[in-house]
């Protein structure tokens, strides 16, 4: 990450920067906490965990998702017709 970010700092001329970031693991570890720590140039905004109401296209899977629950006493080609069908009433 460390290469990736003073790269992009460099090739950009320099100026302020910033970088979204969730709370995995990784992005929270103390080691990523030293290297935005020592870039004073970069300014780092955490995203929520969840926050469907950030993506569109949460709520656009969740609802044919929620609909084919459960599914499994169905045979396969009656699946694949549900997924189908739940598809299109999405488009």
């Amino acid at each position: 990450m460390r290469p990736v970010l003073d790269a992009a700092h460099l090739q950009l001329g320099g100026p302020p920067s910033f970088w979204c970031g969730d709370i995995l693991g990784p992005h929270v570890s103390r080691t990523m906490r030293e290297l935005i720590a020592a870039r004073c140039w970069l300014t780092v905004y955490r995203l929520p965990s969840y926050a469907p109401e950030l993506s569109r296209v949460e709520g656009a899977q969740s609802h044919p998702m929620s609909s084919l629950t459960n599914l499994t006493e169905h045979s396969l080609d009656l699946r694949t017709a549900l997924v189908r069908t739940r598809l299109k009433r999405l488009q």
